[in-house]
């Protein structure tokens, strides 16, 4: 008995799911088992041949939509980490910013402090020497009420 392309087909696509690739061998045997016949060899072959290609081109397609998806993925995340590169770039720069001026400010602070006001050493120095020289004024004002015109009272 003469089995078609159609089932020769089918029995390829059954043992390559069931045993994954099969070999030309046993697909004559499975042939031989079910149709009575084992096939003319060339196109047994053929066949077999054919249904690798398709399997292969269906196999192609696939990776080939997968590289695809890859490549958009790929692209996505470089635009990500570009734009993770420029914020971190912004915000590096916005912190150098404000360290300047904090230091700047700092600065203007430091120098203010010296230009103002007096130290408390040279505050207190001072303070003493005037209650010193008030003591030296009260303690004269007092010798000069008992002195009229030279005399000592």
């Amino acid at each position: 008995m003469r089995a078609t392309d159609a089932e020769i087909s089918a029995v390829i696509r059954e043992l390559e799911t069931r045993d994954g690739r099969t070999s030309g061998a046993k697909l004559r045997q499975a042939l031989a088992q079910r149709h009575g016949g084992r096939g003319c060899v060339a196109r047994v072959y053929r066949l077999l041949a054919e249904s690798r290609g398709a399997a292969k081109s269906a196999e192609s397609a696939d990776l080939a939509a997968r590289v695809r998806e890859l490549e958009a993925q790929l692209a996505a995340m470089r635009a990500r980490a570009e734009l993770a590169e420029y914020r971190e770039v912004a915000h590096q720069d916005s912190a150098a910013i404000q360290i300047y001026d904090l230091r700047q400010r700092l600065r203007r602070f430091e120098q203010e402090t010296r230009v103002q006001g007096v130290q408390h050493e040279q505050f207190m120095r001072t303070y003493k020497e005037m209650i010193a020289l008030r003591r030296r004024v009260a303690e004269l004002e007092s010798g000069r009420v008992g002195v009229i015109e030279g005399e000592r009272v």
